[in-house]
């Protein structure tokens, strides 16, 4: 699914007009439109502003060869790991902002780091044996 697609199926499922929406958002109808119809993509504030609205992940929106369906109403991720995915979504679009560059690619640089991390875990953590 493209961005638009996942906007407009997003909007649809809470039965929004383009209109509700866009003033849900802050933004112009026309951004809607543009964003639905895959001729324009969303700023990052107004990315930033459609993931907190529809309660979703940046990379929902980001992925495009990932058509994973959003979770229904009921489904409930483990609290704290949506929290932690929250607050990397939300580290990673101060990151692109600050570098002026994609939000794809600033959680790549942030993957990097994080693997830097987990693969000297073992040196930071005291050895249980001790």
């Amino acid at each position: 699914m493209t961005v638009g697609e996942k906007i407009r199926s997003l909007r649809k499922s809470m039965k929004l007009s383009q209109e509700q929406l866009a003033a849900e958002l802050g933004v112009d109808r026309t951004n809607v439109s543009m964003w639905e119809t895959d001729k324009a993509k969303p700023q990052l504030t107004s990315l930033k502003a459609l993931t907190k609205f529809f309660n979703v992940g940046a990379a929902y929106f980001l992925d495009e060869t990932d058509p994973a369906a959003i979770p229904p109403p009921g489904d409930k991720m483990n609290p704290i790991m949506a929290m932690v995915a929250t607050l990397l979504d939300e580290v990673a679009i101060m990151k692109a902002e600050k570098l002026g560059i994609s939000v794809r690619d600033a959680k790549l640089l942030i993957k990097q780091k994080s693997s830097l991390i987990l693969d000297n875990l073992d040196s930071w953590l005291p050895d249980p044996q001790q």
